[in-house]
């Protein structure tokens, strides 16, 4: 549970640390395109903290409603 966002359950398929398909579900209020926005770039990506961030785009909040950048690295990666 993120809050002010609701919860958020994230399904990797990993190969060699790589992300090679993300699914995520929830009962967050989506607002914008989260395959555009967060799937896609997030494939191919190494799941450390720094990578995951830098291909995400700094605003998500735009996605999935109150949905801080930095939530969302954390729940990848921690």
């Amino acid at each position: 549970m993120i809050e002010c966002v609701g919860d958020i359950v994230v399904n990797l398929e990993m190969k060699n640390d790589v992300i090679h398909d993300i699914d995520i579900k929830g009962d967050f209020f989506l607002v914008g395109d989260i395959g555009q926005q967060i799937i896609t770039p997030l494939r191919g990506v190494k799941l450390t903290e720094q990578e995951v961030a830098q291909a995400l785009p700094n605003q998500l909040d735009d996605v999935i409603l109150n949905l801080k950048k930095n939530d969302f690295v954390e729940l990848l990666t921690k």
